[in-house]
Parts: structure tokens; sequence; C-alpha cells
């Protein structure tokens, strides 16, 4: 999955990088498998989005209509506004960090005052790489999280929006493959401990949307592809069945958590899913069907270096009390 996430993250930014000059849109062919065990879909076969899904998703920016792009062939970025009018750019910010979470480097930089609308701004600065010491496994290449922001304003109000990448990258100057070599990752995984986040959940009142908080307090650690899933309770299951309810919708998924940062995934599902849930006398939402019986519904948090949990959703009040 992380390996589908930058592949489709760098394709649609590299598509991007050109848009307007040389085409004013690009698709995707094929973008489901004809089996779960191919790689290069977006969705497996029970309509589960994957890692190429969010690293798509990431790569345009969530469909933010102004978007940062990064250039890994030169290390140079580039402004998109997607949209026909102009906004007014502010500052661009980057920080990089060590897998540990400890910040080596970083800067904050003018953009141009007037981002035009369907172009791209091709800005001056260059990336530096940042040396850093990795003393982990000295051996492995170093990889360091690079986290980049670009914040603009309508031209007629004052309100300040950003939007925000993060890229995992290697020394460009080690050679031309340097950037598909993860082997420390890797090795983190199997060596350090999980990451620990703190998760809750409850259902919207009105929407009935189900929105997670989640907290990464540990001091150490960069939570990486951090993923949530929609889940009937696996303890009250035999295993013979899959549990994730589906097709479920997120806000994001895959997400990179530093240590201190705090985010939010809104889930919605379909209203025939929704029509089955039950609040339960201890505040939480269950699943009641023929088939099934009873079940709670929950959220399962997993990641590539992240400890799995499951999480209880809060009732919101238009559910109905079992």
């Amino acid at each position: 999955q992380f390996a589908q996430y930058n592949q489709y993250n760098a394709l649609v930014q590299g598509y991007s990088h050109r848009i307007f000059d040389w085409h004013s849109a690009f698709y995707i062919w094929k973008t489901s498998s004809p089996s779960p065990t191919l790689r290069g879909s977006l969705y497996d076969w029970y309509l589960a989005t994957n890692g190429g899904y969010w690293g798509a998703h990431s790569g345009l920016s969530g469909g933010n209509p102004v978007r940062l792009i990064f250039n890994r062939h030169d290390w140079t970025l580039n402004v998109v506004n997607t949209l026909p009018k102009a906004f007014l750019g502010t500052t661009m910010r980057w920080t990089a960090h060590s897998l540990n979470g400890t910040r080596v480097g970083g800067d904050t930089m003018a953009i141009p005052d007037q981002l035009n609308g369907n172009h791209v701004a091709h800005l001056e600065h260059k990336l530096p790489w940042i040396q850093s010491e990795q003393a982990f496994m000295p051996e492995l290449q170093n990889i360091l999280l690079y986290r980049m922001e670009v914040f603009y304003r309508d031209e007629y109000d004052s309100i300040i929006h950003n939007t925000r990448n993060d890229y995992y990258l290697t020394d460009p100057s080690v050679g031309s493959e340097s950037q598909s070599r993860y082997a420390l990752l890797g090795a983190y995984r199997k060596v350090l401990p999980r990451v620990r986040l703190q998760v809750s959940c409850a259902a919207d009142d009105d929407s009935m949307d189900i929105v997670c908080k989640v907290d990464h307090l540990q001091k150490e650690m960069i939570g990486i592809m951090t993923r949530f899933t929609l889940v009937l309770d696996p303890s009250m299951s035999d295993g013979s069945e899959d549990n994730r309810i589906l097709p479920s919708f997120y806000s994001q998924n895959y997400i990179t958590l530093l240590p201190g940062d705090s985010s939010y995934v809104k889930i919605n599902t379909t209203n025939e899913q929704k029509q089955i849930w039950t609040c339960l006398p201890d505040g939480y939402i269950g699943v009641g069907t023929r088939k099934r019986g009873g079940f709670l519904l929950m959220v399962s948090v997993d990641g590539w270096n992240v400890e799995q949990s499951t999480i209880l959703i809060g009732c919101t009040h238009n559910l109905a009390t079992a």
C-alpha cells in the first residue's frame, strides 16, 4: 500500500505539473483491478479504497482547487490553481522530519502575489536535502518526511486557506534510483514498537456521518499510513466472513501523523446501512440484521507502523434506542 500510495501520488502530480500548458485534464483508465491480488488498482474487488486511491487523493490535495506540487526530479515547487479565478498567494512553508519525528530543517517563503486562474505557478525556490544523522541503521539510506503547506486567500476576502502535502524522500544525490529505496521503513517496522494513537469516534447529530478525532500524543515516531476502516465488532464473529462495512467513504485516509498532530476523519456510508443502526443502552452504535443478529459498529485503526485498535462509536440522538 505504501508503494501504491507513492506511485499514484507522483502520477497525478506529474500530470498536474504541465496542466493548462500541454493538456487541460487527465483521467486514469481501469481504476479497478480484475483480481484482488494484482497491484495497480485504486480500490479492490470489494469496493474498499486502497493506498493507490489515497495517494491520488493526496496528490490532488483532496480536490482542493489550489494545490502544491513537488517535483521529485529537480526538487522545485509549483502551485496549481484549477479555478478560472485568481487567488492571492501569501506564503509557502516546508519542514523536514526524521522518522522518529524530530524536526531537522524547514523554511518559509513568499509566493507570487497572484495565483492566476487555470495556471501553474512554477516557483524559483528549490528545496534542499537536509543532512542528518541516521544512527538506527546507518548502512541503510536515510529517509526524511517533508511536509509542505501553501497559504492563499480569495482576493475579495481576508480568510486564509491552506493545503498540505507530505512526502517521504531520500537523498537525491545518491542516484536516480534512490527515491524508491525505502528499506529503512521496513527495518523500523520490524524492530521498533508500534505507534499508539488516541482515537475517539461519534456519529454526527444531523447527518449521522461518523466523525473520528485522532491524536498522536507520543513524543517520538511518525505514524505512517494511518488507516481507518468501518467494521462490525470482530470479536462477535468467527472470522469466516468479511466484517468491513462496504462501501464506506472517508474524508481522508492513509494519513501521516507527526508527534503532537491531531486530525479528523469523517466516515459516511449508504442510507441503507444507516437505517439498521441502533443506539444501544451503553451509548454506542449497534447494528441488528436478521442474518448477523446484533453487532457493535466500530472503527478499526492501523497503519504501516501503527498499533491496531478498534474504537466504539458514540450514538447520535437521531438513532432509535435499542
